[in-house]
């Protein structure tokens, strides 16, 4: 009985340890954000797109607080509101309309978001770095 208590024990560690890393990877009351872009109008040094924001079913409130481009540059995101667990598909989009301006035409793939850093409703931040560029043009 003590073998299987120690076990017992053993694994119920495991399982811990598993909460903890998952809780390093994307923490708790932080929304997931799933990105993408539509709208892109290039009009030699203008450039306007829409980006769109989608939360999965169960996903909490909170607001993106920046988008960060490939060259460095910041810009604001839209709030995401908490998705029912109940829903059936993800919930949005959420919206913003950007408009560049720049001295220069820009070129193809020159504009591309890396990663965003999203607030949750309980004040914690969370940057999450996309696994590829989103190219916006």
């Amino acid at each position: 009985m003590k073998k299987f208590s120690m076990l017992a024990a053993a694994m119920f560690l495991v399982v811990l340890a598993g909460c903890n890393l998952s809780a390093i990877s994307h923490p708790v009351g932080i929304p997931t954000a799933t990105l993408s872009v539509s709208d892109v109008s290039n009009y030699g040094t203008t450039l306007s797109f829409t980006i769109k924001a989608y939360t999965p079913p169960g996903s909490p409130g909170g607001t993106i607080n920046k988008f960060t481009f490939a060259d460095g540059n910041v810009l604001a995101g839209p709030r995401l509101e908490a998705c029912p667990i109940t829903s059936k598909k993800d919930c949005g989009p959420f919206s913003i309309v950007v408009t560049i301006s720049t001295s220069s035409t820009l070129a193809n793939g020159s504009v591309a978001i890396v990663s965003y850093t999203v607030v949750g409703e309980n004040g914690a931040a969370f940057e999450q770095e996309l696994p590829t560029p989103l190219i916006i043009y």
